[in-house]
């Protein structure tokens, strides 16, 4: 009976074997690359290895990236053998090391004077549980991490060297793999639960959100990116995994099913190479074939948030030093988490709010937290005028420049009462407030372009309407007074005053956007629940509602996004554009809006 069960399973993994074989996909295109620069990771060794060789025998000059010289120098002397292309290069690139990183990319950056094909190949299956010296999680750094800077930072030379391609080695095990923000870095495991193969799951998982989120990034500019699993090879990407069951069973039985380096490496060098695939992106293969993601690794959210959080891991994000940012109501939800966010990536951040206390405290833990000194607190109280004008004087002395303005500041007022200039107040802080203060800016806003302006609307200008008659709300009675109709006023005015600033700046280098930043769990609210007794009910909503983190996405989108640098007059919501209604988008309504604020405000 035994020997019967052992003559199966023998018969079954024979014809595994001899499926994979009839199964394969090789590359069948005779494309030259004379003329062409091309970077393997990990091509010392092999999948990488054949890659660059083929690469190379196509007359590309071709650069082996690797940790290890002696590895690195004799795969060049052997693809140099067998192709008898001269031009093929060893340069050491660790990927456990962002600094390694970094020094590789400025190296090519700035010996290169173009890159065609980007191959990020290395990859390792790791079976500890241990930190590089970058404090992250070594496999999620070789893998992604490591990878996700490179391609950052050698995007601009892939952009110059047009038409180009990005491709990512990943693995059909992506589909065992969860992207837990909690626990990216396996800060959750211990010895005992952490699991190199759920590692290298999550990983594989990471490889195809950054093709889908790069692939949106790079839509029009002549690079493309693509993804792909090469089958299950007979590599060094086991040799660290020194389990009893590792070492004695699953090895023999992997490497008997595997295919070669050379079969591994037919997709990778099919996507460098085919014409088939030329302006092909952000797509995932396999035997040279597209193939169908899960519906989970399609998630553009979940692409997007990997994204900006890997940013922030390998410390991408530091290009706005020596940029000067005001963030109104920058002490609180959505607006501490853009201010914090910004000075995260080195600007000055000045934060306007009416409140010391709570300014100033905010201030304090953003310095802490982002270790940028260089955070200020300035009184501003949106619903006095002559406090708009002292902040804005005071910002015209003392600072050179201003490079991003975010009027993020809002209420949700619940009462028809009058500001200290006689306007609603809502409406002021809302409106008028910020349409002073931004006129009071553009002075220095101009003399720094390229600047940007963004005011934080809300999708409930949708049911917003502009009554000259009634602009502060003053036929409304205790009684008929409604908060939410004051609220999408303010809100339509915000996306108004948008369209016909963006309209008077053109040619500035000023451009000027709003948004809606989701619902989210916020303060704007707080001062209503004693006023209207089933306000207090709308907790519930907060289970519906964004985190303010979540909320700041698109404003810190649009401040430093390069894809926006030359958008002017649109509405954003999800870190996109989206339309409007009819009644926003009514160029004369904008302006008359313009000029009857202009009168309440006395800029005229």
């Amino acid at each position: 009976m035994l020997l019967m069960l052992v003559l199966l399973i023998l018969i079954a993994v024979i014809a595994v074997k001899a499926y994979l074989k009839l199964t394969l996909g090789v590359n069948k295109s005779s494309k030259h690359l004379v003329g062409k620069v091309v970077i393997v990771t990990g091509g010392n060794a092999g999948i990488g290895f054949e890659t660059a060789k083929d690469l190379a025998d196509r007359g590309a000059r071709v650069i082996i990236a690797c940790r290890n010289e002696g590895r690195g120098t004799k795969a060049r002397d052997q693809i140099i053998t067998a192709t008898g292309n001269q031009d093929v290069q060893y340069r050491n690139l660790d990927l456990a090391s962002l600094t390694s990183v970094r020094k590789f990319a400025d190296e090519v950056n700035n010996t290169e004077n173009r890159l065609d094909i980007l191959i990020n190949n290395a990859g390792v299956a790791e079976g500890n549980n241990v930190k590089t010296e970058d404090g992250l999680q070594l496999g999620m750094q070789i893998n992604h991490f490591g990878p996700f800077l490179l391609t950052n930072l050698l995007l601009p030379k892939l952009k110059a060297s047009v038409p180009s391609r990005i491709i990512n080695v990943s693995s059909l095990g992506y589909r065992a793999g969860v992207v837990d923000f909690q626990n990216l870095n396996m800060e959750k495991e211990t010895d005992e639960t952490f699991s190199f193969f759920k590692l290298y799951a999550n990983t594989k998982l990471c490889n195809i959100y950054m093709t889908v989120e790069l692939d949106r990034q790079l839509k029009g500019t002549g690079v493309t990116v693509n993804c792909l699993h090469p089958g299950a090879v007979d590599t060094n990407i086991l040799d660290g995994l020194e389990k009893p069951w590792v070492k004695y069973l699953y090895k023999p039985v992997f490497r008997f099913l595997s295919r070669t380096s050379w079969e591994g490496a037919q997709t990778s060098i099919y996507l460098a190479v085919s014409p088939d695939v030329s302006d092909v992106s952000g797509r995932y293969f396999s035997d040279c074939s597209e193939q169908k993601l899960t519906k989970v690794a399609r998630d553009p959210e979940i692409a997007r948030k990997l994204w900006e959080v890997s940013e922030r891991l390998v410390k991408l994000h530091k290009h706005l030093v020596g940029k000067v940012v005001i963030v109104t109501g920058g002490n609180a939800g959505i607006g501490y988490e853009t201010a914090k966010d910004l000075a995260d990536r080195g600007a000055k951040v000045i934060i306007g709010c009416r409140d010391e206390g709570r300014g100033t405290t905010a201030r304090d833990k953003i310095i802490t937290v982002t270790g940028n000194k260089d955070v200020y607190y300035r009184k501003l109280d949106l619903a006095s005028f002559a406090s708009i004008r002292i902040f804005a004087d005071e910002i015209i002395k003392t600072e050179k420049q201003l490079d991003i303005l975010i009027n993020n500041a809002g209420v949700l007022e619940a009462k028809n009462v009058k500001s200290e200039d006689g306007l609603c107040l809502g409406m002021q802080i809302n409106h008028f407030g910020p349409f002073l203060l931004t006129n009071l800016l553009l002075p220095l806003l101009k003399s720094s372009a390229p600047s940007r302006i963004i005011s934080v609307s809300s999708t409930a200008h949708r049911f917003g309407k502009i009554d000259f008659d009634n602009l502060n709300l003053e036929k409304e009675t205790d009684k008929s007074f409604s908060m939410m109709k004051m609220y999408s006023n303010s809100k339509l005015c915000n996306v108004l005053m948008t369209a016909e600033l963006a309209r008077m700046l053109q040619g500035t280098g000023v451009t000027a956007n709003c948004l809606h930043p989701g619902a989210v769990k916020t303060s704007i609210t707080n001062g209503m629940a004693n006023d209207k007794p089933w306000i207090k009910y709308l907790s519930i909503l907060s289970l519906l509602s964004r985190t303010a983190w979540e909320g700041a996405q698109t404003p810190i989108y649009l401040a430093v996004s390069p894809e926006v640098s030359s958008v002017s007059g649109s509405y954003f919501a999800e870190c996109r554009v989206y339309n409007t209604t009819k009644t926003a988008n009514d160029a004369g309504l904008a302006k008359k809006l313009w000029e009857v604020s202009e009168r309440l405000v006395k800029l005229k």
